[in-house]
């Protein structure tokens, strides 16, 4: 019974998502706007006064595909084992050892799925924004190149109390990684599990 739960867990986890250390969650995305004027910076519907700004940077958020691999590789061996067990046991009877093995091809099918799902996952960047020793993720999207011209006219913005400019951008919503408080006051580093 303890290796049927071990062998659900396995199951549940491959067939879940996975990001960071299982902390992703990217459920759509949509197109925002963000804006500079008034010395007050706007990411959609958030306000953020630019005096107040320590730091705009953008992080990558990388895929982590080695737990995928590890649980994958040890489920397909409890898989080898139940299934040779349940085909000894059930080969004598007419379609026992049959049966046993449909479901376990296709269990393997939905593994090897759910492996090149994991692997066909794209690296998120992040544009993020502390104010006051406190980060915020802004927004979230799969292109580096312009969410880097936007940290660069932020900070351009900064500097310069005319500076103003709209553009817009494709934001994905969702809970990505782990929150992580690293600076200031309170500083606990990563809340693991």
């Amino acid at each position: 019974m303890a290796e049927f739960a071990l062998w659900r867990r396995e199951l549940e986890w491959i067939l879940c998502a996975t990001y960071a250390s299982r902390g992703a969650v990217i459920s759509e995305r949509e197109v925002i706007e963000v804006r500079v004027g008034r010395r007050v910076l706007w990411v959609g519907a958030d306000a953020f006064s630019l005096p107040n700004i320590t730091r705009a940077t953008t992080v990558s958020m990388v895929p982590n595909r080695l737990p995928a691999v590890s649980a994958f590789v040890r489920f397909v061996i409890m898989l080898a084992i139940v299934t040779a067990t349940g085909v000894t046991l059930l080969r004598r009877t007419e379609f026992g050892a049959l049966i046993v093995s449909a479901v376990s091809a296709v269990l393997a099918a939905v593994l090897v799925a759910r492996l090149v799902s994991v692997f066909r996952e794209e690296t998120y960047y992040a544009l993020v924004i502390e104010i006051g020793g406190a980060s915020h993720t802004a927004l979230v999207s799969f292109d580096i190149d312009e969410l880097r011209d936007l940290t660069h006219r932020i900070l351009d913005a900064i500097e310069d109390p005319d500076a103003a400019f709209a553009v817009r951008i494709e934001n994905y919503i969702g809970h990505v990684g782990d929150n992580v408080h690293v600076s200031g006051t309170g500083n606990v580093g990563k809340a693991g599990r």
